[in-house]
């Protein structure tokens, strides 16, 4: 039986959208890249509770509103069922409380196919979540939200 995981993609100000700098801690997977918030969804909860959960522990905010943008099976590193949705972050930038990473970003479409992000708090580029569905996601994402939103 797949891992249940979650990811929420929180577009803001048009074409950007928000990503977490993950921790360098070798623990867990990943680290020290950029991807979105996100989580494992835990025994009892529906893909949606578990998602505005991890946003709640990761950046201190539920959006009144999220949808689904996608379910898909991905098979690295581990056999894992993702659940991802958007949601318009609905707060200014300074009314993120960052719990759990090492930075957040704002970044276009075109900076995420850099595959390398500046780190505003670090000073210094790191490389984006090493895996195909990031930019499917987004990509998918740009065609759901109308210009200039």
């Amino acid at each position: 039986m797949p891992i249940k995981e979650v990811a929420t993609i929180l577009p803001y100000s048009g074409e950007k959208v928000l990503l977490q700098l993950r921790d360098f801690n070798p623990r867990i997977v990943y680290p020290g890249c950029w991807g979105f918030f996100g989580g494992t969804v835990e025994f009892g909860e529906t893909p949606l509770q578990s998602a505005r959960r991890e946003l709640s522990e990761e950046i201190g905010h539920i959006p009144k509103e999220m949808y689904a943008l996608s379910k898909d099976s991905v098979s690295a590193p581990n056999e894992v069922m993702m659940y991802s949705f958007y949601a318009p972050l609905g707060i200014r930038p300074t009314e993120i409380i960052l719990r759990e990473g090492m930075d957040f970003g704002f970044f276009t479409l075109q900076e995420i196919l850099s595959k390398q992000l500046y780190s505003n708090e670090i000073k210094k580029k790191f490389p984006l979540v090493n895996h195909p569905n990031v930019i499917y996601l987004v990509r998918k994402l740009m065609r759901k939200i109308p210009k200039g939103d």
